[in-house]
């Protein structure tokens, strides 16, 4: 998100600020008045967030996710799908997708996984760092073409893919404040 957010700001020759917020509810951002012009959380634009985004515009997908769970290289031989992590602890952050996917799939699959949720990905990745957590339910990302964007440094895998509605792309979006005019159209280009 941050490089697709930096070329865009780059092409339109806008300075882009970055206002960290807690993930749960930032598509609404857009909407409230001097809030901020562009939302770049990676937003699947789900008619739910869609209505909370009052004043506010999705734009045209620019990527698109497939669920996955984050675990350390040298665990990757002991986890293929989330019915391996019984006992352990896999986390999410709050409100994102990936946390409603592992929990749904928790209470499924998999009842003795115990989700932990944070509110932002820094909680996250650091507890996982410290051994917190076996795993981080997130995405791998591929760009609209198909191809995969590179997101995991190095000794991370990702196992488990699988789309959050089977057979179906969970595309992403920015959201741009309806008063920023020209903004979206610019973003769509």
């Amino acid at each position: 998100m941050l490089r697709y957010t930096e070329a865009l700001g780059s092409r339109l020759g806008l300075r882009v600020r970055w206002v960290e917020v807690p993930f749960d509810g930032s598509w609404a951002l857009a909407g409230e008045e001097g809030a901020v012009d562009l939302v770049a959380t990676n937003v699947a634009p789900s008619p739910q967030r869609r209505a909370e985004a009052v004043g506010a515009a999705f734009s045209d997908p620019f990527m698109y996710e497939r669920r996955a769970l984050r675990v350390r290289e040298a665990d990757a031989g002991r986890y293929a799908t989330i019915c391996d992590f019984g006992g352990e602890r896999v986390g999410a952050v709050r409100g994102m997708n990936a946390e409603i996917d592992l929990r749904r799939r928790v209470q499924t699959h998999a009842p003795a996984v115990s989700v932990v949720a944070t509110d932002t990905f820094p909680e996250l990745y650091e507890l996982f760092h410290r051994g917190g957590l076996a795993a981080v339910a997130q995405a791998e990302y591929y760009a609209i073409d198909g191809s995969v964007i590179p997101s995991s440094p190095p000794g991370i895998v990702l196992v488990d893919h699988h789309d959050l509605v089977p057979g179906q792309r969970e595309e992403c979006a920015f959201v741009v404040r309806g008063a920023s005019r020209g903004l979206l159209e610019a973003v769509n280009e």
